[in-house]
């Protein structure tokens, strides 16, 4: 039978080949098949499997061998078999058999839709896993299994949440669940959560440690992307332990060596060898060696191998990876087309290849479509927003854009705070600051200078600095007034060219040229002048030194011979506009109008019939030209003509203040006053601050004030330009001629408003400045003339003699300056821009003035003194009553001080007389008083007083008399030796005294004497406080 024919029967024993074994339904016995000699027509095993109706398990492991042996197709249809419906109702009780049926063809239509290119195709192949993969879950709807296989498939399709959703499910039911940890670990590495990955792969190795060689891999792109790579190393050894053949392991030893700090090149090329001996079609081990070679400058190889690598797999991220080592190649060998064709075909396959976007990214730019470089770069900014070089390159494309100069600034300032020594983003930051930032841009450029400096100390296979850099950096020292240092950069940049400088190669033509003009403004004339006569004869049509050599012989004064050089330009490029335009410039200078007219027009013919400046010169002169006509018609016709050239460069340029200024003035010619200051107003706030055009607007703007009359509005505004125009601070170019032109303006304003005095300081100030110009010594005279006349015009109640005498050395000075000016004649040295017969004229007339100011100041001066003589006299007499009146007022002050004094000389006295009537009653109240309670003492008493009474009483009035002169202290008893012969008759007359004493004191005016005594006593006792010292307690 077939049967027999295929198979052999065996019974227990040692199976030295790998087989597998179909059980004999009814039997113990099992039909033997051993793998390497599986049938390439697999109808008849089929037949015996369905005969003895044999396990599905059975079915599986056949479908499996034919699998590892590359015969797909077998292996498919052995599942597909094994599944059809007719099958099932023979395995109803086989459910785990069945369900692994399914997902074991669910899983193969994973991989082949994950292989298959074709979009449409991959979702069709999915879409069959998917089926598979439902009928395995009504089977059994919790096969964990089948809920990792969904989980697969869900990777491959991008839905890595949900995929992560149905490992966690299954991990939930069993934690240790190793397929289920394995592809949780893949989602998180993917998610670059390198630690959580890490944790899941050592709980699958923990979990099962006799799993295959490759799940230790993990491990090692962890810790490689944990920056451990000692640890990487370790897994990536441990791999190679269990399976020495694992390409992938190598690849990752080789890959930690080209990295490592201390890395080992040839251990790194030895083990890529080693996987590319084992597996040389592996795509891995390919791109790396690609890289390994692009980094020897191996182009050729590194091509060829990339290419490989690429026709050898079918895994987008591979053939990515594979693209962007070509793109890198072709582009290491400036090949833009196959880099930018490789570049776009990695973005294609990996979107997200950060490397191939940034290239693909400077392709657009070589490509000038920086629309679609923008877009590009900033895919990549925005997965590493501090790249530098990206930032860098951003940068420069914004600052091609005018409108994105603030982001273009943005980008390159952030990329040279990130990236302190990156030269190329100074420089690109310099650039871009060099008209809106002059000083930024310097130092920018002198930041990226010193970096070259260090690099090449440090390095001598360093490029060489470019003298481009020197020669911008010494541009823009040059434009800050450092002339000097600019002149050492253009130096240096020449001596880098490896060229002399008399040598005036074609390379060092814009720096030679650069190098005069410094010469030029720094005053070295001769010097500059050498060098652009060496560029002239080594280069015959270079146009910028002829120009600059006419505008050094104009400089000297030399116009004719500047004409010549500016002519020279016109024999080889005939209407050369810069040359046209210094020729008619130098015609105006000299007022040569219609020469100057010809020169402009030509431009207009020849070049550009709305070239603004030609049209402003133009007007320009028929408004100068109008000064020389008499005739009003012609003058209104000049203007009008003026007015139109104003007019059509305003129609082209809208914001030209030149033009607007010519229209201004022209209102103001033609009287339009009103309007005319309204359009000065508006040019002037349409004047950028700090333009040096501004003081020209308020110039004219002054003008128009004058002729208004608003005298003080224009001397603000002549005084403001003036201020301008002599301040250093300001840094305005401004010559001696623009100051005095100013100063004459302030002083016919100050002339007008009949200042006379302003205006001879302002006068006398342009002379100061100006001796030689002759013009500015009449207006002195003529100010000094009118001052004089003003003088004299004065009313007679307040003119003085003074005025006239003022008046008098004011035309005295005039007259000599008019004298010495009208003697004067033309000459070569002596330029005369007046009226020499005004100047006769005027002293004439002022010569009769100054008789008339004499006169006046005789009879001014013979009033002066009547005047002066009356005043006197008035003062005289008033002097002589203040002197009566201070005599009267002195003479009234002396009586009142000598009554003042009388008075306190009574008050006085009367205080001393009060003070001794009181000692005195107190004395003979005291005797009274003893001779009540003694009366024999006072018997005695008068014993001894002598025999007369009348005596007694004689020698009592004696007492009394001489009591009163006596002092507090003494006994006024012992002083007569008698008393009364009785007491009844002593005490009535003592008592008479005691009243009599008691009245006066009682006066009025004794009172206030009193005080007032009392008072002077104490004053003079506190003014002498001071100067006295205390007295004893006794004596006070």
């Amino acid at each position: 039978s077939p049967r027999d024919s295929l198979l052999c029967v065996a019974g227990p024993q040692i199976m030295s080949r790998p087989s597998i074994l179909i059980p004999i339904s009814g039997s113990h016995e099992s039909v033997e098949i051993f793998v390497d000699e599986l049938p390439d027509d697999v109808e008849e095993l089929l037949e015996v499997l369905r005969a003895e109706l044999a396990p599905l398990e059975v079915w599986l492991k056949l479908a499996v061998e034919y699998y590892k042996q590359g015969k797909v197709n077998i292996f498919v249809y052995i599942l597909e078999q094994g599944t059809d419906p007719e099958m099932e109702a023979y395995y109803t009780e086989s459910k785990a058999e069945r369900v692994a049926f399914f997902n074991a063809l669910a899983s193969y239509y994973t991989q082949l839709g994950a292989r298959e290119r074709d979009k449409k195709k991959k979702e069709e192949h999915f879409d069959r896993a998917t089926g598979f993969f439902n009928k395995a879950d009504r089977i059994n709807p919790i096969d964990p299994l089948s809920w990792v296989g969904k989980g697969v498939l869900m990777i491959y399709r991008g839905k890595m949440d949900n995929a992560q959703s149905n490992f966690e499910t299954v991990l939930e039911q069993s934690p240790n669940y190793v397929p289920a940890l394995l592809g949780k670990a893949c989602i998180m590495y993917s998610k670059e959560k390198y630690k959580d990955a890490l944790e899941l792969y050592q709980k699958a190795i923990q979990t099962n440690p006799a799993c295959p060689a490759t799940v230790r891999l993990g491990l090692g792109y962890c810790y490689a992307r944990m920056d451990k790579p000692a640890l990487a190393k370790q897994a990536f050894q441990r791999v190679l332990q269990l399976e020495d053949d694992n390409v992938e392991a190598l690849v990752g030893l080789a890959v930690m060596e080209i990295n490592g700090r201390d890395g080992d090149l040839k251990t790194a090329a030895a083990d890529l060898k080693r996987a590319y001996d084992i597996r040389s079609d592996h795509p891995m081990v390919l791109n790396h060696l690609s890289n390994f070679f692009f980094f020897k400058k191996e182009y050729g190889k590194a091509v060829a191998l990339a290419l490989s690598a690429f026709q050898n797999t079918e895994a987008a991220q591979l053939k990515a990876e594979s693209c962007y080592f070509l793109a890198r190649t072709y582009h290491a060998q400036d090949d833009y087309e196959n880099a930018y064709k490789y570049y776009f075909q990695a973005v294609k396959h990996q979107p997200e290849h950060i490397l191939a976007q940034y290239g693909l990214g400077l392709m657009f730019v070589q490509r000038e479509e920086n629309d679609k470089a923008v877009q590009a770069l900033e895919k990549v900014l925005a997965a590493h927003p501090n790249d530098s070089s990206t930032l860098r390159v951003l940068g420069s494309l914004f600052a091609q854009r005018e409108a994105s100069h603030e982001k273009a600034r943005n980008y390159l300032r952030k990329a040279t705070e990130l990236a302190k020594d990156d030269a190329e983003a100074w420089m690109e930051l310099a650039q871009l600051l060099e008209r809106s930032d002059p000083v930024g841009a310097l130092k920018a450029y002198q930041n990226a200078l010193s970096i070259l400096l260090k690099r090449t100390e440090s390095d001598s296979d360093a490029p060489p600095i470019p003298g481009a850099l020197y020669v911008n950096i010494g541009a823009l020292q040059h434009m800050a007034g450092e002339t000097d240092e600019a002149i050492q950069c253009y130096l240096k940049a020449i001596d880098l060219s490896g060229h002399e400088l008399n040598e005036f190669r074609s390379t060092d033509v814009t720096t030679i040229y650069n190098l005069a003009r410094a010469y030029e403004e720094k005053g070295d004339l001769d010097r500059a002048e050498e060098l652009h006569k060496g560029l002239v004869h080594a280069h015959p049509h270079y146009v910028d030194s002829y120009l600059r050599l006419g505008s050094i012989a104009q400089q000297r004064g030399q116009a004719d011979v500047a004409c010549r050089w500016f002519e020279q330009v016109l024999q080889f490029q005939t209407d050369h506009v810069g040359a046209v335009t210094l020729l008619g410039n130098a015609h105006l200078a000299k007022e040569e109008w219609q020469p100057a007219q010809k020169r402009f027009e030509r431009i207009l013919a020849a070049a550009d019939k709305n070239d603004p400046y030609s049209l402003l010169a133009l007007g320009n002169i028929y408004y100068q030209a109008k000064f020389k006509m008499d005739d009003p018609e012609k003058v209104k016709k000049y203007l009008k003509l003026a007015k139109d050239f104003y007019t059509r460069v305003l129609d082209k340029h809208p914001a030209n203040l030149y033009a607007a200024t010519g229209l201004a003035i022209i209102f103001a010619e033609r009287g339009d006053l009103k309007e005319a200051r309204e359009f000065f107003a508006q040019v002037r706030e349409a004047t950028p601050k700090g333009s040096g055009h501004i003081y020209d607007v308020l110039v004219n703007l002054a003008h128009v004030h004058l002729a208004q009359g608003m005298h003080s509005n224009a001397v603000h505004l002549y005084q403001t330009c003036l201020r301008s125009y002599t301040d250093q601070t300001t840094h305005t170019t401004h010559t001696t001629k623009d100051i005095t032109t100013i100063l004459d303006f302030l002083a016919l304003a100050y002339f007008d408003w009949g200042k006379f005095e302003e205006c001879k300081e302002s006068l006398q100030r342009a002379i100061h400045l100006a001796p030689g110009d002759l013009t500015q010594w009449f207006n002195l005279a003529l100010a000094q003339g009118e001052h004089a006349s003003s003088l004299m015009r004065k009313e007679a109640r307040v003119r003085t003699v003074g005025d006239l005498d003022v008046a008098v050395q004011e035309l005295e000075g005039a007259i000599r300056t008019f004298e010495w000016l009208g003697g004067l004649q033309k000459g070569p040295n002596v330029k005369i821009f007046y009226s020499v017969n005004k100047a006769q004229k005027n002293a004439t007339k002022l010569k009769d003035l100054l008789g008339q100011a004499q006169k006046l100041r005789t009879t001014e001066s013979e009033r002066e003194s009547s005047r002066e003589a009356l005043r006197l006299e008035q003062t005289a007499q008033l002097e002589a009553m203040r002197r009566e009146r201070e005599r009267v007022k002195e003479e009234e002050e002396r009586r009142k001080a000598e009554r003042l004094e009388e008075l306190e000389r009574l008050a006085e006295e009367d205080q001393r007389r009060s003070e001794e009537l009181g000692k005195t009653i107190m004395l003979e109240g005291t005797r009274k008083s003893r001779a009540r309670h003694d009366p024999d003492q006072d018997g005695e008493q008068d014993g001894e007083a002598g025999p007369s009474k009348k005596k007694g009483r004689k020698g009592k009035g004696k007492g009394r008399k001489k009591k009163a002169n006596q002092d507090d202290g003494e006994d006024g008893g012992e002083g007569n030796g008698s008393e009364p012969d009785t007491p009844e008759e002593a005490i009535p007359e003592g008592e008479g005294e005691g009243e009599e004493e008691e009245e006066r004191l009682q006066d009025p005016r004794g009172e206030g004497l009193r005080k007032l005594a009392s008072e002077r006593k104490a004053n003079k006792k506190r003014r002498s406080k001071n100067d006295e010292e205390p007295e004893a307690d006794g004596e006070g």
